[in-house]
């Protein structure tokens, strides 16, 4: 069976009061995830040969961008990407959205 699922691909979104979960998906089978929480942005994926890996960012040293159907994580320091992941426009603005309210009550202006 061939899968429309090509590349790490972010298919679902998940959110409580504390957190949102963004769920990475490889040939229709889970590999990984992005948790935006209260402080923290965290990211883990294994997607078979595609090893991204793990890591960790503050909340207040990230800002989002959406562009060519791919969410874009940034530091704000440098400007630099920490990932680039395929991901459906509608998922990355309820993503953003759920940030800027985190940043918002800790008083960060991105």
């Amino acid at each position: 069976m061939f899968s429309i699922l090509s590349r790490p691909t972010i298919v679902s979104y998940e959110e409580d009061q504390d957190s949102c979960m963004l769920n990475v998906y490889l040939k229709s089978r889970k590999c990984g995830f992005i948790c935006i929480s209260q402080k923290h942005v965290v990211f883990h994926l294994s997607c078979g040969w595609s090893k991204i890996g793990k890591g960790a960012s503050d909340i207040k040293s990230v800002f989002l961008k959406y562009a060519n159907n791919q969410m874009i994580i940034f530091r704000v320091y440098d400007n630099k990407e920490i990932l680039v992941i395929k991901c459906d426009q509608i998922i990355y603005e309820k993503a953003l959205y759920f940030l800027k309210n985190k940043q918002r009550e800790m008083n960060v202006f991105i």
